[in-house]
């Protein structure tokens, strides 16, 4: 059962995770929940690609973990056998470390014992495989001493870390593909409502350019039409 100051800790963390924009937004949630939540790690990650979330080439932010762990992680590539990265691209849920290491433990066998040499056998993950409007892989996990969290505790984890998972999958934590100046024009007209022919005329280039343009632009943006790559621009501020 949550106290009232419990329930109330809570709603801050959820609300701050609403608000929060940068990696200094999340120390300061990391700071608020290691009391409150009796967790030891925390670590949040965000990957371009819906197909895999590859910590060695994602965007990751941490708190908790021994370096010595991280880099042994990226050396290995154990992003491609992570039972805890598969089971939470495939669980629509809060999945726990315990079962991800049971359900993927053939060929994960190395990473496992590394895990666990380094304190890491006890956790909570959730992740999602494809963002609905940024189409990037996203998970958050955290990290704790089984014996020492509390029923009340696993309770307030479970209710904030989806909402630490969405924080990962904003604008603000994306890597920001570079267009060049043209590319950047060539968008801004087509969010206007603007046909090849008329972007064309007013950037004074040939449609055969344009096209070349926005064909760049699909390419970076990991998108096939240009009304997804103008949602994708706009998460990426290039236009209000």
């Amino acid at each position: 059962m949550l106290t009232t100051q419990q329930l109330q800790d809570c709603l801050n963390v959820v609300n701050d995770a609403l608000k929060a924009k940068t990696p200094n937004n999340v120390e300061v949630i990391w700071l608020k929940i290691q009391d409150l939540c009796g967790i030891d790690g925390l670590l949040l990650g965000v990957s371009e690609t819906n197909l895999e979330l590859d910590m060695a080439e994602s965007t990751a932010i941490w708190f908790g973990i021994a370096g010595a762990w991280l880099d042994i992680y990226r050396d290995k590539n154990f992003a491609l056998i992570d039972p805890v990265v598969r089971m939470s691209m495939e669980e629509d849920r809060i999945i726990t470390w315990r079962e991800a290491f049971c359900k993927y433990e053939a060929g994960a066998e190395e990473f496992i014992e590394q895990a666990v040499k380094y304190g890491l056998s006890d956790g909570y993950a959730i992740g999602k495989a494809c963002n609905s409007v940024t189409h990037t892989a996203s998970i958050a996990s955290v990290t704790f001493n089984h014996n020492l969290v509390t029923v009340a505790q696993h309770v307030l984890i479970q209710n904030i870390l989806p909402h630490l998972n969405e924080i990962v999958a904003r604008p603000g934590f994306l890597r920001r593909p570079e267009l060049t100046g043209q590319e950047k024009k060539a968008l801004q007209w087509a969010n206007q409502k603007k046909s090849h022919v008329e972007i064309a005329r007013i950037l004074g280039i040939t449609e055969r350019t344009v096209r070349f343009h926005f064909n760049n632009i699909y390419n970076k943006y990991s998108v096939r039409d240009k009304v997804s790559a103008i949602q994708k621009a706009r998460i990426y501020g290039e236009f209000v």
